[in-house]
């Protein structure tokens, strides 16, 4: 029985976060049109149901992680706006009010330059082989896999999705 245990443990923890509970993706645009190859066989193999629409999906697919990737989360799923002022706060003197704003519009601008500084990210960067599906609440990757297409020919990226979506099956426990 003690040989089981950890056995049982990973069970549970994966399938209490792991990509057996994602019903919805969306693709996020990826390197030589592989997002639009995944597309047709997740879907024509039911493996998951692909939305167009960026807020019914419950996961994204996507070739990279990182800063950039935060973006374009960031710009697809915008945090919430922050509540209306209180009528303390509208009671404020407006200098205090004018003080606090530009304090914060300096604050803002320092994030702004810091990230400015930030290495830019090449799209050479892109298309390596591998390929992220990372859910949208908790932002972790729940599954992953590394399969370099040998050049970028149709019939190939048609070939290395089929591989993709047969190793993502089997992953899931599917036949």
């Amino acid at each position: 029985m003690r040989r089981f245990a950890p056995i049982l443990l990973a069970s549970a923890l994966w399938a209490a976060d792991g990509p057996g509970q994602v019903q919805a993706v969306y693709l996020l645009p990826m390197a030589n049109g592989l997002d639009q190859y995944l597309a047709h066989r997740i879907t024509s193999e039911a493996i998951y149901t692909v939305v167009t629409d960026p807020k019914l999906a419950d996961a994204v697919f996507t070739d990279q992680i990182g800063a950039s990737f935060e973006r374009r989360l960031t710009e697809l799923y915008p945090p919430p706006s922050p509540p209306e002022e209180t009528t303390a706060e509208k009671e404020k003197d407006p200098k205090t009010k004018e003080q606090d704003r530009d304090a914060e519009d300096a604050k803002l601008r320092e994030r702004l330059q810091r990230e400015g500084q930030a290495r830019p990210l090449s799209q050479f960067q892109r298309g390596q082989g591998n390929l992220f599906l990372v859910d949208l609440k908790s932002r972790k990757v729940l599954w992953s896999v590394h399969d370099r297409p040998k050049n970028f020919h149709p019939l190939e990226m048609e070939k290395t999705s089929g591989r993709i979506s047969a190793r993502l099956r089997k992953d899931l426990g599917r036949k």
